[in-house]
């Protein structure tokens, strides 16, 4: 689920022991955004959340499972911001869920996020792309991606 750009710097703030009231107004969400998303409230009006935040776990205190949860919604975060052309925004994502599953090892599902992550890094990288600095980062990001699945054919093609 994508949370707009607001509510999540406004989660990424929240203390530990707060309270806090988040208000959502109607036109903080285009028509587009409404259909994608599902907050089991009817965005068309507004909405307002409390939140108290009991515990805080960084991504090292994680299970691996937990890890792969945390990156897939940073993934999926991403996919839905590519699909906007917000590549930048993308990219960020991409490389948040990047920081939560970059020390699993032998994890066969936190391997496939790795990689997926550094595939789609370097699609945005390649629409965004200014100059040879850009290049040499696709390459390094589908190298990366290639230390991970030598026989990842998307790799390779991206790669050049």
């Amino acid at each position: 689920r994508l949370f707009p750009e607001a509510l999540e710097t406004a989660f990424e703030l929240i203390q530990l022991r707060q309270k806090y009231k988040v208000n959502i107004k109607e036109f903080l969400f285009s028509e587009e955004e409404r259909k994608g998303l599902d907050y089991g409230a009817d965005l068309g009006e507004d909405t307002e959340w409390e939140v108290e935040v009991t515990g805080i776990r960084r991504p090292y205190q994680l299970t691996p499972k937990e890890r792969v949860e945390a990156a897939s919604v940073r993934k999926e975060w991403g996919n839905q911001l590519f699909m906007q052309k917000k590549y930048e925004e993308a990219m960020l994502k991409y490389e948040q869920g990047m920081q939560v599953v970059r020390f699993l090892k032998n994890d066969e599902q936190g391997n496939a996020l790795k990689v997926s992550l550094h595939l789609n890094k370097a699609a945005c990288l390649q629409k965004t792309s200014l100059g040879l600095e850009d290049w040499k980062a696709i390459v390094a990001e589908c190298t990366q991606a290639l230390e991970i699945r030598p026989n990842s054919v998307k790799a390779l093609f991206r790669r050049g």
